[in-house]
């Protein structure tokens, strides 16, 4: 039941990214049952979420992965590419893999999932694991245009952009695999800049940041985890 429960809510969160995903279509397949190597089955989500399916009962089991590096769902510090073999895969912590690079906003309002908090709800939650440069195209409805979320990484300097701008609701971007608390943050309009010079205040909590009414952030040095809150 708390596995189900678990997934049940993370399918609810990433409502956004399928959306997004839905919207766009005509543009590129969204879900892709591939043949892989020595796996059976594996669902590709989009360019950023890679899940092989578990077919018979087992801990452990061989997966390759598409070109590039992903990072483990369930433990970010491992990153990940090729072929793994006799790879850990416990009820509960069932193969999921995020392309790094990756930015995929989410619908959050509890910490069910450990992606956000009860404070989350009415904000967009972006989580984003900087490499390089990559973008994700972003639709909330018909009614709004698409806003194209970016990433930039150079050394320890990130560039976080929403273009043509922000939603209409603030947007938390949970920032992964961030080694230590930055030196500055900063947000600019639909900007925001990490060591790069800046006064954005520093809260004390994860819930403090979800709730402020001002943009903010907070490191959480146990999870390697920037948050940074920007309020329109």
């Amino acid at each position: 039941m708390k596995t189900y429960r678990y997934w049940a809510w993370l399918h609810k969160e990433l409502v956004p990214y399928f959306y997004s995903y839905a919207y766009r279509m005509f543009e590129s397949p969204n879900l892709r049952l591939l043949r892989r190597g020595p796996m059976t089955y594996s669902l590709r989500v989009g360019n950023e979420i890679y899940a092989p399916i578990v077919t018979e009962p087992s801990d452990r089991m061989d997966i390759q992965l598409p070109f590039g590096q992903w990072v483990y769902y369930w433990d970010e510090s491992t990153v990940v590419s090729g072929t793994l073999v006799g790879f850990p895969v416990p009820l509960g912590g069932e193969p999921v893999f995020i392309r790094m690079g990756s930015l995929i906003p989410m619908d959050v309002e509890r910490a069910e999932t450990g992606h956000g908090t009860t404070q989350s709800k009415g904000a967009l939650t972006v989580l984003v694991y900087p490499s390089g440069t990559s973008s994700f195209r972003y639709r909330a409805d018909a009614r709004t245009p698409w806003i194209t979320f970016s990433s930039t990484l150079t050394d320890t300097q990130l560039t976080l952009t929403a273009a043509p701008g922000l939603p209409e609701q603030p947007v938390l971007y949970r920032i992964g695999r961030w080694a230590e608390a930055p030196e500055s943050v900063a947000v600019e309009g639909a900007q925001v800049t990490v060591n790069q010079g800046g006064t954005l205040p520093r809260l004390a909590s994860e819930a403090a940041v979800n709730s402020s009414k001002e943009s903010a952030w907070f490191y959480a040095a146990s999870a390697r985890r920037l948050i940074v809150k920007v309020v329109p």
